[in-house]
């Protein structure tokens, strides 16, 4: 697999990796048939309508999930950083065709996860059954299975959490105007602080709203005047009366 020391890193700190033993991180992967993959600014890690047969767990960089309208206009519905997955859902989804483009924004690693590594019995059999299969590849006394069915565990967590994330995605999007749902948008990143940095520019904030970029940058100039928020490209700063009132 020829994981570098920043990439276990990455895998401790994963969400998906909790609880397994950071020595046993390279036999795991190889018995998941897992690798990493580099992939330069623009280039694609998963293109719609490729069958979604892996789950990436991003290594570096940043990319963007996007969703092509019937129009053809692209809507950003998520960005990725390093240590998040993308395409599990698809995957255990049974989906014959992925109906979103992951893209690189700025070169990145990820490490490419086939779900037929992680579930090898495919989906519909019972747990005895899971189980006699896990063991019959490997040696008794083999940490393997065990850290196998801890992954699947971390990984319905996972989905769980971002089950919660699609929910709080669209109460953003259920704001009646710009202004509020600018504020839902800023809320969560004001947790860390009244000052932040958000990882989208302003077209991309304008995607991720569901809302034209004209109109995106006229409503903010306001916000600002109405003494709501100061901003300067994507670095903004929340000031006492930039709360959401909806």
């Amino acid at each position: 697999m020829g994981l570098t020391p920043a990439h276990e890193e990455i895998l401790r700190g994963s969400h998906l990796f909790a609880g397994i033993a950071p020595a046993t991180y390279s036999p795991l992967l190889q018995s998941l048939q897992a690798r990493t993959i580099r992939v330069e600014s623009g280039e694609p890690l998963l293109l719609a309508g490729e069958p979604p047969r892996f789950m990436g767990l991003m290594l570096s960089g940043h990319a963007h999930i996007h969703r092509e309208s019937v129009t053809g206009d692209l809507a950003l519905i998520a960005t990725l950083e390093k240590g998040e997955l993308f395409a599990e859902t698809l995957c255990l989804a049974g989906l014959p065709a992925s109906p979103m483009t992951v893209v690189a924004h700025g070169a990145c690693e990820y490490l490419r996860l086939p779900m037929a590594g992680l579930f090898p019995w495919g989906f519909g059999f019972g747990p005895k059954y899971v189980e006699q299969t896990v063991r019959g590849q490997f040696p008794p006394e083999s940490p393997i299975p065990a850290y196998q069915s801890r992954l699947r565990t971390n990984l319905l967590r996972i989905m769980a959490q971002k089950n919660l994330y699609l929910q709080s995605r669209m109460d953003i999007l259920s704001a009646r105007s710009i202004r509020e749902k600018v504020l839902r948008f800023l809320e969560p990143y004001a947790k860390a602080g009244s000052s932040f940095t958000v990882p989208l520019n302003r077209e991309q904030m304008a995607a991720y709203l569901c809302v034209d970029r004209s109109a995106l940058s006229h409503e903010l100039m306001r916000m600002e005047a109405d003494g709501l928020l100061t901003y300067k490209k994507n670095r903004f700063t929340l000031l006492s009366g930039g709360k959401s009132k909806e």
